[in-house]
């Protein structure tokens, strides 16, 4: 019975809380800051060898209590220096795993927001009562927006007037693109968008996208005139109700950039996290204080258009949305200046504190200006890193600090000043030591704002003095040649910066080593179709290298140079490198228009350049296969699901919904644009400048691990397989986007492929036979499993069927008040039982289950009975819980044989001090907390010498250590030791005063 409770208690009391482009100019309101990007971008794609990319983690400290996990980690990710994203507060490549954000990827005006001439966002047209699928001839071109014609207001936006056409006084006018909002906070990833039908739309989740819900808190905000009304606070709710809240201005938690010119930050580009509700009340507090910080980064678009109006315009070009004749210079470096939030402090209930301190460094990273002269660089003064983390736990005698770690950084002395981390130290664990490549050496590093990069962002230390590539168009098949090299990657310089040593500790290291990217396919873009806008890109054999770089070898040494630990590894396979090219950025686009008119006829043509087009947020390099090579000649081959896999993965072009522009002549009669065939083909262009629809999400999974024993052996020791359910999930979410002087819905992928079965095999290398054990699995709509079949070695069939809480009829869920409880609450991915088959012979026998019935205690939805399926007497109530403390905490149950067992809470219902079979709950509930916050001794003293039959465990606790004292039921006494810093040290048995485990931490060895 105590083994069986030790699990049930396990289950209930330790809750965890981890807790594409369209075509249009890279627009600088939308970029966050550094920080949150890289924190959205970590949970997105993570590093793996399905990219190559280096990976690494320093666990500083986790918090756990029985509401809360909170682990402190700083994470390293890199595949190259990218040096038009400025350092964050951890340098290049670091990032602190530690709270959420929210961050937003505008498309248009912003959504909580207006522009210059009062055009409101898109959750403006969401509020209103308008029609839930807008018609596409109510789409007009739209241009202006927050900031100046630099930084964006000359893209192709899209506005919808649903009553006429757009006028001077831009009235009824709304932005018809939805943003979208990415999110990443404890464990939970994914994006949403707003819809036409009023709905939030979430995807790009771990688990079902309808386990969340999300709600946005619309706040009227006016300064003067102006009206920056907006989303001031989101809060989601998990599906295990917990409820986590991005709050608005009120407590300095948003990232915020301003218009140019402008002396307001007033646009936001992040909400951070900023408090956790658990389903008990208790809270988790985000604290922020908040810093200007400025960023530069080379102008992204040139518009050359000729658009022949004088006989027809009646309107300014400030009253109507038309593109501006002027050119824009492409060298031009534009300075973004924003309000950052810097994570300050996290108060756990009444129980910790985590405190952040930052520096502000007096020789800050560097920048190019456009200003200055191409010899000179500007110095950031705003340049903050992290300084220090402390945890401290709030006990009866004051405040007891747990853990501390504090950050070093260098600058490197060649080319620009960047700031970077080369010393992490944990207090009570020693200093983790950090060298990046070409640190102080002979080639320069580079600035921010640098336009010496290549197709992909990477330097590449061309010393270019035009930032676009020259470029030719054949205007009959729309394919672009790039005829110069400016943009062409360099390993060389893309390395610098990356890190190359980590030494830990103990005085071991690794030492890491990176080589170019290749590829064997790439994917191109087909524009020879011309009765349709669907189409899937072409995979084409082809060979080269391409930006960034890829992990090629780990060793890791002893502290005395002995080299521990060597792993290698390549990227190929039958095809050669097994690596593909995702996507080719698209730098020109060229089209020809007419409309015709009361006046005449109105021509325009237009060529585009952007470092933007065609670029979506995928990885631009994958590898269908890498082999992991031992030291010791064995080697792991990995596959993962990847565009070549199958037309599932890959990038697709959805379109639907099309029309052309419309074009208001004298009167307010509508024409529309057609486009003109004399030159190149309409469908073409079109097809050019359609956005992909990225399956970026489904993409590096893992298919196989294959284990061989040796570099030369082909049988493999071990074989895993996973396939997936690419019928599942599979779903669109139709979004507007901007072709040429064209409209449409675009699909926008919001799919999931949840596993459909596993296989391993593991071979016998005498006999060459092998065993196999094989799980296929069946889903429900929220991606929970319903059934899961597991073939047995002898041929039989283990079948698990699971019903949850979703699975049951709608009158069900309304009805049962505790089933309407859980869906209101949103403790909705329960499972309410389960039922073990095995199949044998065609027979499908019943061998074991449980049902859990719930019940409501003070206001919380918890197990009420657990009853247990036994294959000798058939099902027979197990377990009963009869009552819990406001915390959520069982405080007494009937146990199987019909026992009562007691238990009693203590450190704000965080802790478990007694449990106690023949012993009321009253008396556990008045015992004495001594003032240490465990129970008395003459507590214990009292309850042991009036129950001198039952069966009693005193628990004491250290505060943010751990257990001090375990007093069990069997007559066992064990005291627990620490070191200062929180690590269990030794294991005594009181009672003979002998050591049960010592722990030594000297000879430790941190492999990354």
């Amino acid at each position: 019975m105590k083994t069986f409770l030790s699990c049930v208690l396990t289950l209930l009391l330790n809750i965890s809380i981890f807790a594409q482009s369209d075509f249009k100019f890279y627009d600088d309101v939308s970029v966050p800051q550094t920080d949150a990007y890289n924190f959205v971008q970590h949970g997105k794609i993570s590093p793996s060898l399905y990219t190559g990319t280096m990976n690494f983690s320093i666990p500083l400290y986790t918090y756990q209590d029985n509401d809360f996990t909170i682990p402190i980690i700083i994470s390293y990710s890199s595949n190259g220096n990218k040096p038009n994203q400025r350092a964050g507060i951890l340098g290049p490549g670091w990032n602190l795993e530690l709270g959420g954000c929210i961050t937003l990827e505008t498309r248009g005006v912003p959504d909580y927001g207006r522009n210059k001439k009062n055009v409101p966002g898109f959750l403006s047209l969401h509020d209103t009562t308008l029609l839930t699928s807008p018609q596409t001839d109510h789409w007009w071109r739209f241009m202006y927006q927050y900031d100046g014609a630099e930084s964006g207001a000359t893209c192709p936006q899209i506005v919808y007037t649903p009553d006429a056409y757009p006028t001077y006084l831009h009235s009824n006018e709304y932005d018809a693109e939805p943003d979208l909002f990415h999110f990443n906070f404890m464990g939970h990833v994914g994006t949403f968008h707003l819809d036409y039908n009023k709905e939030i739309v979430v995807f790009g989740t771990q688990g079902s996208p309808l386990d969340y819900e999300i709600k946005l808190y619309f706040r009227k905000h006016f300064n003067g005139a102006r009206d920056y009304s907006r989303i001031d606070s989101i809060c989601i709710t998990t599906p295990d109700a917990y409820k986590y809240f991005f709050l608005g201005s009120y407590d300095n938690s948003l990232d915020l950039q301003r218009e140019q010119n402008s002396l307001w930050y007033e646009i936001i580009t992040s909400w951070h996290l900023s408090r956790v509700e658990a389903p008990n009340g208790r809270t988790i507090l985000f604290q922020y204080v908040q810093h200007p910080q400025t960023s530069y980064s080379p102008g992204s678009a040139i518009n050359n258009s000729n658009l022949k109006d004088t006989q027809y315009r009646p309107f300014t070009l400030e009253q109507f949305c038309y593109f501006p004749s002027e050119q824009e210079d492409p060298n031009k470096i534009i300075k973004s200046e924003h309000m950052n939030a810097f994570l300050s402090n996290i108060t756990i209930g009444n129980e910790a504190s985590i405190d952040l301190n930052y520096t502000l460094l007096s020789q800050g990273d560097q920048y190019r200006n456009n200003a200055l002269s191409s010899g000179t660089l500007g110095t950031f003064n705003d340049t903050y890193r992290l300084g220090g983390i402390s945890v401290s736990f709030i006990t009866h005698n004051g405040t007891n600090n747990v853990s501390s770690s504090s950050f070093s950084y260098t600058g490197n002395s060649n080319g620009a000043r960047t700031n970077y981390l080369t010393g992490v130290t944990i207090e009570g664990e020693g200093t983790y030591s950090l060298q990046y490549y070409g640190f102080n050496g002979s080639l320069p590093y580079p600035c921010n704002g640098t336009i010496n990069i290549d197709h992909y962002g990477y330097y590449n230390g061309t010393g270019n003095i035009s930032y676009y590539p020259q470029t030719s168009l054949n205007y009959q098949t729309m394919e672009e040649t790039i005829l110069s090299d400016n943009r062409t990657p360099n390993s060389t310089y893309a390395q610098l910066g990356m890190i190359s040593r980590i030494t830990y500790p103990t005085g071991g290291y690794s030492i890491i080593e990176y080589e170019p990217n290749d590829y064997s396919m790439v994917i191109t873009r087909s524009f020879d179709h011309e009765a349709s806008l669907s189409s899937v890109p072409k995979l084409e054999r082809q060979s080269g290298t391409t930006a960034g770089l890829r992990v090629k070898a780990i060793k890791s040494y002893l502290c005395d140079s002995t080299l521990f630990l060597e792993q290698s590894y390549s990227y190929t396979d039958s095809y050669g490198s097994s690596g593909i090219l995702t996507y080719i950025p698209r730098y020109s686009i060229y089209y020809s228009a007419q409309t015709g008119g009361e006046a005449g006829t109105v021509t325009e043509g237009a060529t585009y350049k952007s470092s933007n087009i065609l670029s979506y947020n995928s990885t631009h390099i994958e590898y269908r296969s890498v082999t992991e090579h031992i030291k010791d000649s064995s080697r792991v081959v990995y596959t993962f699901t990847n565009s070549a896999s199958s037309v599932k993965y890959r990038d697709t072009l959805s379109l639907s919904g099309e029309i052309m522009e419309p074009f208001v002549t004298y009167g307010g009669t509508k024409s529309y644009w057609s486009m003109v065939n004399s030159l190149f083909t309409p469908h073409r262009v079109h097809t050019a400048v359609a956005p992909l629809t990225s399956y970026q999400s489904v993409r590096g999974m893992p298919v196989d691990k294959v284990i061989y024993g040796s570099l030369t052996s082909n049988k493999p020791l071990t074989w895993e397989h996973t396939e997936y359910n690419t019928s599942s999930y599979g779903t669109i979410s139709k979004v507007p986007c901007y072709l040429v002087r064209k409209f449409a819905l675009y699909g926008l992928f919001i799919g999931n492929y949840p596993v459909h079965s596993t296989t391993t095999k593991s071979y016998s290398q005498e006999s060459g036979l092998s065993s196999t054990d094989s799980v296929s699995y069946i889903y429900n709509i929220y991606n929970e499993p319903v059934v899961i079949r597991q073939t047995l070695p002898s041929g039989d069939t283990l079948i698990r069927e699971y019903v949850h809480l979703r699975d049951l009829p709608h009158d069900s869920l309304s009805l049962n008040t505790v089933y309407a409880a859980m869906i209101q609450k949103n403790l909705v991915r329960t499972t309410l039982s389960e039922k073990v088959y095995l199949k044998k012979g065609g027979v499908k026998t019943l061998i074991d289950g449980r049902v859990c019935k719930y019940g409501i205690f003070n206001n919380l939805v918890k197990p009420q009975r657990i009853t247990r399926y036994y294959s000798d007497i058939g099902w027979k109530s197990e377990i009963t819980f009869n009552s819990y403390d406001t915390s959520g905490n069982i405080t007494q149950l009937t146990a199987e044989d019909g026992k009562p067992v007691s238990y009693r809470w203590g450190f704000g219902g965080q802790r478990l001090l007694a449990q106690a079979v023949g012993v009321p709950y009253s008396v556990l509930s008045s015992a004495q907390i001594g003032t240490d916050g465990n129970l008395s001794a003459a507590a214990k003293d009292f309850i042991k010498n009036n129950y001198t039959n039952a069966e009693i465990t005193f628990i004491d606790y250290n505060p943010g250590y751990g257990v001090s004292l375990l007093n069990g039921a069997d007559g066992t006494i064990i005291n627990y030791t620490y070191t200062q810093w929180r690590k269990l040290q030794s294991t005594i048995n009181a009672l003979s005063n002998a050591k049960i485990e010592k722990m030594d931490y000297s000879n430790e060895y941190y492999q990354q």
